[in-house]
């Protein structure tokens, strides 16, 4: 017994590679992304399913936003506003019961003095986003179901997440227009930090 632990150390004393583990990358493999953590709900499942399916809207997102009411969360509403501020584009994306509702983007127009600004992109949207060391706001127009002209307004605190979204619909008939309007609070989760 002596005499092969004797043999094994000088194994290891001539051939010192034996002893190194090799830590070459396995071909192939992916690294793994942490499951986002977010308020309990339909919102949050659906946003780790798309996660987990290896969704690349959810996977790039910067924030992932969820309503809620004065006495918590909202868990009956499959509702998910994920945004991706990036140096050169900004992303909207809102999803209702894991159907994508709208999308827009904004190309990065300048950034001097603690102030972001995206000017709209192209397109049937209108995405205008400001971003300073304390807000963010978020201006998105465009035309709805039955030809509605619909605008969100989205104001979030930066240090505590929290947003508060003014939707306001206008239906413009023959001999006159309908307006709508409606405030929600929320809590945005961070998901990436963002790239500035």
């Amino acid at each position: 017994m002596k005499a092969k632990f004797l043999f094994g150390i000088a194994l290891l004393i001539a051939f010192p590679s034996l002893a190194q583990v090799s830590h070459r990358p396995v071909a192939n493999q992916e690294p793994k992304h942490a499951e986002p953590e977010c308020p309990d709900g339909r919102g949050c499942r659906t946003l780790k399913q798309m996660w987990d399916g290896g969704d690349n809207v959810a996977r790039s997102a910067t924030w992932a936003c969820f309503t809620q009411t004065d006495l918590g969360y909202v868990t009956d509403r499959d509702e998910v506003l994920l945004l991706r501020d990036g140096v050169s584009v900004f992303e909207m994306h809102m999803f209702v019961n894991g159907i994508e509702r709208l999308s827009s983007e904004a190309q990065a127009e300048y950034f001097r003095d603690g102030i972001a600004h995206w000017e709209p992109g192209n397109g049937p949207t209108s995405l205008d986003v400001t971003k300073s060391n304390e807000t963010l706001t978020v201006d998105l127009r465009y035309t709805g179901v039955e030809k509605a002209n619909e605008h969100l307004r989205f104001t979030m605190r930066l240090s505590s997440g929290r947003f508060k979204l003014e939707s306001t619909i206008e239906k413009r008939g023959l001999f006159s227009t309908e307006t709508s309007a409606e405030d929600i609070t929320g809590q945005c989760v961070l998901l990436h930090k963002p790239t500035r």
